[in-house]
C-alpha cells in the first residue's frame, strides 16, 4: 500500500512511477486542448457536438476516476485525502461530468454552465508542479492579507460609487417618463446619465480603483471628473499596501519551498545508491551537524562566563572596592567554572576587555 501510494505521490520514485505521473499529464493537457478544439464552431457544433467528442470525454473522464479512486484506496487518512485542496480539485475535474449525465439532458441550460469546470484539470498539473504547490501555500499562509485586500476593496467601491453617483446628478435631471437620468448641461447635454444608480458605479469603482480603466462607463461632469481623479489616487495606495504583505509572505514561503527542495535534490543525487552508502552520506552530515553544535555550544558557554565576568565587575564596582581589575574579575570566575563538574575550559578569548569596559560605563 506504501509502494502504491508513492508512486503516485513521488514521480522519481520508480520508473513506473515516473511513466505513470507522464501520462497523466499527458491525459490532462489532451483534455484542455480537445476542450478548446470543441468550441470552435468550425471543429464542432456547439450545440449538437460530434459522438467522437462525447466518446473523447468518457475515456478522458474514466482515467481521471480510475486514477482518484485509485489513490483514495491507498490513502493512509481518506477524510484528510478528500479534504485535500489538491484532491478536491481532483473531485470537481470530474464531478461535473456525472452530474450532467445524470440529469439524462434535462435542465441543459443551467447543466450547460458546468461545462466551465473541465478548465479545472489544468490545475491537476499542480499536483505534479512543486513551485505550483508552493503557491497555494503562500496564498493559505496570505488568506489575513487576501482578506484586508478585499475589505479594503469593498469600502472603496462602495464609497466612490456612491461619490460617483451623486456629484453625476449634480448635472442630471431625472425623467420619470424613461426613469432614468439624463444630463441638463455639459457637452453631453441630452444624453443619458451612465450611473443610473450606486450599482452602476461599483463597477466603474472597481475598474478605476484597480487602474484597469476599460473606458466603457467615465464620468462627465466636472465634480465626476474630481470624484475619478480621487478615486485613481487612492486605488494605488488601496492595492499597494495589501500586495506588499502578500508579496513578502509570499517570498517567506517561496524560500522555505527553495530550502526544502535542495534537501530533495541531496537525496535524489544519491538514491541510487545502497543502502549502507546512504547512511554514510547521512552520518557525515549528522557529523557536520554535531560539530556545528558543539561549536555553538562552546560560545554559549564563553558567552555566559562573559556575563558573569561583567555582573562581578559591576558588583564589585557599586559595592565601592577600590582598585577593581578585570583582569581579576577573569580569573575569579574561572575558578568558580572549574570548580563546577562538567563544565568546559573558560576560554578568555571569549572576552572582550575593552568592550566589557564601554558596557559598564
Amino acid at each position: 500500500k506504501i509502494e502504491a501510494r508513492l508512486h503516485f505521490e513521488d514521480p522519481t520514485y520508480t520508473r513506473g512511477a515516473t511513466v505513470l505521473t507522464v501520462f497523466i499529464i499527458g491525459v490532462i493537457i489532451f483534455s484542455i486542448v480537445a476542450f478548446i478544439v470543441e468550441s470552435n464552431p468550425d471543429a464542432a457544433d456547439p450545440e449538437n457536438p460530434a459522438p467522437v467528442w462525447f466518446i473523447l470525454e468518457c475515456i478522458i473522464i474514466g482515467i481521471f476516476t480510475i486514477e482518484y479512486l485509485a489513490r483514495l484506496a491507498v490513502a493512509n487518512n481518506r477524510l484528510k485525502f478528500v479534504i485535500d485542496p489538491m484532491n478536491i480539485i481532483d473531485l470537481f475535474a470530474i464531478l461535473p461530468f456525472y452530474i450532467e449525465q445524470a440529469t439524462l439532458g434535462n435542465f441543459v441550460d443551467q447543466i450547460r454552465i458546468l461545462r466551465i469546470s473541465r478548465i479545472v484539470r489544468l490545475f491537476k498539473i499542480g499536483r505534479y508542479h512543486k513551485g505550483f504547490q508552493a503557491v497555494v501555500i503562500a496564498l493559505a499562509n496570505s488568506l489575513g492579507g487576501l482578506f484586508l485586500l478585499g475589505f479594503f476593496l469593498l469600502l472603496a467601491m462602495i464609497t466612490f460609487s456612491t461619490g460617483i453617483y451623486f456629484t453625476e446628478q449634480i448635472w442630471s435631471s431625472y425623467d420619470h417618463t424613461a426613469e432614468r437620468w439624463f444630463y441638463n448641461d455639459g457637452i453631453n447635454y441630452g444624453s443619458m446619465s451612465q450611473f443610473q444608480s450606486i450599482p452602476h458605479g461599483m463597477w466603474w469603482a472597481v475598474v478605476t480603483i484597480t487602474t484597469v480603466g476599460y473606458g466603457d462607463t467615465y464620468p462627465a461632469s466636472p465634480y465626476g471628473k474630481a470624484v475619478a481623479s480621487i478615486t485613481m489616487m487612492c486605488g494605488i495606495i488601496i492595492m499597494a499596501l495589501p500586495l506588499s504583505i502578500l508579496g513578502r509572505l509570499f517570498g517567506e514561503t517561496y524560500a522555505a519551498y527553495k530550502k526544502g527542495e535542495e534537501h530533495s535534490v541531496f537525496f535524489n543525487k544519491n538514491k541510487e545508491k545502497n543502502f549502507g552508502e546512504r547512511l554514510k552520506i547521512l552520518d557525515k552530515e549528522l557529523e557536520k551537524l554535531g560539530t556545528y553544535i558543539d561549536d555553538l555550544e562552546t560560545l554559549l558557554k564563553g558567552l555566559q562566563k562573559r556575563r558573569e565576568i561583567l555582573k562581578l565587575f559591576v558588583l564589585k564596582v557599586s559595592n565601592g572596592e577600590p582598585h577593581v581589575c578585570l583582569e581579576d574579575c577573569v580569573k575569579e570566575v574561572e575558578v568558580q567554572a572549574a570548580d563546577q563538574d562538567g563544565d568546559i575550559a573558560f576560554d578568555p578569548a571569549y572576552v572582550d576587555f575593552n568592550d566589557l569596559g564601554s558596557e559598564t560605563e
